[in-house]
């Protein structure tokens, strides 16, 4: 606003592919800058079909690069990608209710996860149940490790099962063969480092925000 207000050109980084029109409503009033940078093609066709008189540049995207080229450098053997063993499942919070059930979205999306490992071995995108040998649940940062400890026991998952084993997202992704998650940017960092990434949003929860097609979603496997 100070800038619109002084004529001093503005610059805006967006580092996601939601929410776009929100982002620029200042007390119910809309502020736009004169130029917006994204990271990748998705967000750059979504800011564009958005704000249609504003220039759009992509850029690099510098922080998952790193990520990219620590997990290449970093990587010792050779991961099963064709029938994964071992399972990542990256959390995110959420602050709606998907239903009215009484259990919060992150339970019903790993209820909904733990009761699809068949039908996700029989589609080929892991290992058979029996021959799983672990799940790391990699939390998000503004989450601590007590808030799924409880409900993870409750949930009849193969294999042993751990909450934050490794503590950055680049070792996670490391000692992983495939991730899982709902829809928290972490996916695409997987998938960029040659993993496949699967939804675990449900049928009744709101449509993936994510836009990338490479991403296979549960709820749409038979």
């Amino acid at each position: 606003l100070i800038a619109k207000n002084k004529n001093i050109p503005s610059v805006a980084v967006i580092d996601h592919w939601t929410n776009y029109e929100g982002r620029f409503i200042f007390k119910g009033k809309k502020l736009y800058p004169d130029h917006i940078l994204v990271s990748d093609k998705y967000a750059k066709k979504i800011a564009e079909e958005t704000f249609s008189n504003i220039c759009v540049t992509e850029l690099s995207n510098i922080w998952l690069n790193d990520v990219v080229d620590y997990y290449k450098n970093n990587l010792s053997s050779k991961k099963n990608l064709l029938r994964p063993k071992k399972l990542l499942y990256l959390t995110e919070p959420y602050r709606q209710k998907w239903s009215n059930s009484k259990l919060i979205p992150e339970y019903q999306a790993l209820k909904y996860f733990s009761e699809a490992i068949d039908k996700l071995s029989e589609n080929k995108l892991i290992a058979k149940k029996n021959q799983i040998e672990s799940i790391h649940v990699k939390t998000h940062p503004t989450e601590n490790d007590s808030k799924y400890s409880k409900y993870l026991e409750s949930l009849n998952l193969p294999g042993k099962i751990f909450i934050n084993k490794y503590e950055s997202l680049e070792d996670s992704l490391l000692n992983a063969d495939v991730a899982f998650g709902c829809e928290t940017q972490a996916l695409i960092v997987a998938h960029a480092c040659g993993l496949n990434v699967i939804s675990t949003l449900p049928p009744w929860a709101p449509k993936c925000k994510l836009p990338h097609k490479f991403i296979i979603h549960i709820s749409k496997l038979s």
